[in-house]
């Protein structure tokens, strides 16, 4: 009970509330800077590159990724059972999950899946507006 009288006890008790709640909020609000480097994107798009073309698992490949600077291009090929609203529509979260940090660090400003099948071209951009 004594320590509950205490004030130092009360202001250091705070201050490691206050650092415990930003270090779990960091990943959802702007308040630390623990950005990681332009460097960290190019080695996740050369990573991507070393494995094409990769089997998707939906019925697409992913045979092609681009970056120029600003733009994150991914294209598929797409197989033509499945309808091109579904590729468009599909795992929106998981493609938020990847590309998150480095659209909140502005390394990237958009990613565009661009989706190829018979014939026709789809396009499915996400930024920081639809993974905020």
């Amino acid at each position: 009970m004594q320590a509950f009288r205490d004030r130092k006890m009360h202001v250091a008790g705070a201050a490691g509330l206050c650092a415990t709640a930003a270090f779990l909020l960091y990943d959802r609000i702007d308040i630390i800077p623990f950005a990681r480097g332009a460097t960290d994107i190019r080695h996740e798009i050369s990573s991507l590159q070393e494995t094409l073309p990769a089997e998707q698992g939906d019925g697409s490949v992913l045979e092609e990724v681009t970056f120029d600077g600003r733009v994150v291009t991914l294209q598929f090929v797409a197989d033509e059972r499945v309808g091109m609203d579904a590729w468009r529509t599909r795992d929106e979260s998981r493609r938020c999950q990847m590309w998150k940090k480095a659209l909140r660090a502005r390394q990237v400003t958009s990613v565009e899946y661009r989706y190829r099948a018979a014939g026709s071209v789809s396009s499915v951009f996400i930024d920081r507006a639809v993974c905020g």
